[in-house]
């Protein structure tokens, strides 16, 4: 009885933050979060607060815990979007992969993932091998144990997806390096920020790139900034 009233209790509340379409929308998303991991025997679903990681590095104050984006709200953006085939798509602060593994359904030929905190980077290099052997995807996974700041870009990435990993301290800085990548080979970006909180000021005040687009799926928001013209 008591879980019940709980439930029902949880039920109401979801319905007066998010409506009855996201309310139901939600309860989706969680169910093919959980039969992805069953599926692919990847386990991506478990937050991880900042303080149970042992990041090294001047930054770990300005990073954000784990939490996974839903993979029915991702594949919802990517149908909404239309990404350009063969390009390059990057996650900062990829966690545990699942949206690096949700990546690999599209014709991308590279899928990088960058996270400093050596726990989550293991988790996921484990759970990107897992989910090969059973997906068997084309394009080649690489994930990245560092600091996003400290990424250069390689010229060629074109969609770069975030979850609120970090301050905007940190944001500034890889919005540089994006910027000085831009310079030397100019390309169209499409810059995907997931739920962007303390994020969305930082990226209204870029010089280059301007909001075009926004998401949304249940309770997952997605901006989306390019510097393709108007």
């Amino acid at each position: 009885m008591k879980f019940a009233l709980k439930a029902l209790a949880h039920y109401a509340e979801s319905v007066r933050a998010n409506g009855l379409r996201g309310t139901l929308e939600n309860a989706a998303a969680l169910m093919d979060d959980l039969r992805f991991d069953r599926i692919h025997g990847t386990e991506t679903a478990q937050d991880v607060s900042l303080d149970a990681l042992a990041v090294r590095g001047r930054n770990k104050h300005l990073g954000i815990g784990y939490t996974p984006t839903r993979v029915r709200a991702f594949h919802k953006l990517m149908a909404h979007l239309k990404p350009p085939l063969g390009g390059v798509f990057v996650d900062f602060g990829c966690g545990k992969g699942r949206i690096l593994c949700a990546a690999a359904a599209y014709p991308f030929r590279r899928i990088v993932g960058i996270e400093f905190a050596p726990e989550l980077a293991a988790i996921c290099r484990t759970n990107v091998t897992v989910y090969s052997r059973s997906a068997n995807p084309s394009a080649d996974i690489v994930i990245i144990e560092g600091d996003a700041a400290e990424y250069r870009f390689t010229g060629d990435e074109e969609v770069i997806f975030l979850f609120n990993p970090f301050r905007p301290a940190v944001m500034a800085v890889v919005l540089g390096n994006l910027h000085r990548s831009l310079r030397v080979r100019h390309r169209v970006v499409q810059l995907i920020v997931s739920n962007p909180a303390g994020l969305a000021p930082v990226l209204a005040k870029d010089a280059l790139l301007r909001k075009t687009d926004e998401y949304a799926y249940g309770s997952s928001r997605f901006f989306i900034y390019s510097n393709a013209p108007s």
